[in-house]
């Protein structure tokens, strides 16, 4: 037996034996943690998402599966695509102008590094390189078999019906 897989198991029996499938050792049920999560991170959109995908988890997958091809090159963080993978996929949006507004507000949605989530699969980033902006989308990969998913073994993951992982920090 490989060590990775001897600790799996190990790990995956002591979590069973502590929690018992009946949500921590206060007696606490997932919806409680959820919302106790959602009180101490004041990420209520995030949570609402969760839900969301949680409901949509036994209808059935996409029979052919999507695809995007991007040029980074071009991109002059417009964030149109941003927009369009919330009205895609259903997540809490903003009108088309508020996205392209953004970037030349201050402070501008492109002063911090933002991250992907539940609420936006989608994220566009500005670097700047030898002092002329640079444009970097990040997205959900929505693949297959999704690594970050395999990876973590408290099932922060968890894969949606169409494709998207959605990681959950409670």
């Amino acid at each position: 037996m490989k060590r990775r897989e001897f600790l799996k198991r190990i790990l995956t029996i002591a979590g069973i034996s502590l929690i018992g499938g009946k949500g921590n050792v206060y007696g606490e049920s997932p919806s409680d943690l959820s919302q106790r999560a959602v009180k101490s991170t004041g990420n209520i959109a995030n949570r609402k998402n969760w839900l969301k995908y949680e409901a949509l988890k036994d209808k059935q997958k996409p029979k052919e599966p999507y695809a995007v091809l991007v040029d980074l090159t071009k991109c002059i963080g417009c964030r149109r695509c941003e927009w369009a993978c919330n009205e895609w996929n259903k997540n809490p949006n903003k009108p088309i102008k508020e996205f392209e507004e953004s970037k030349d507000k201050k402070p501008s949605v492109f002063d911090k590094i933002r991250r992907t989530s539940a609420g936006a699969f989608t994220v566009v980033n500005r670097f700047y390189e030898n002092g002329r902006p640079v444009y970097v989308k990040k997205q959900c990969m929505h693949c297959t078999e999704p690594a970050c998913q395999a990876a973590c073994f408290v099932d922060a993951f968890k894969k949606t019906p169409h494709g998207a992982v959605l990681y959950n920090p409670s």
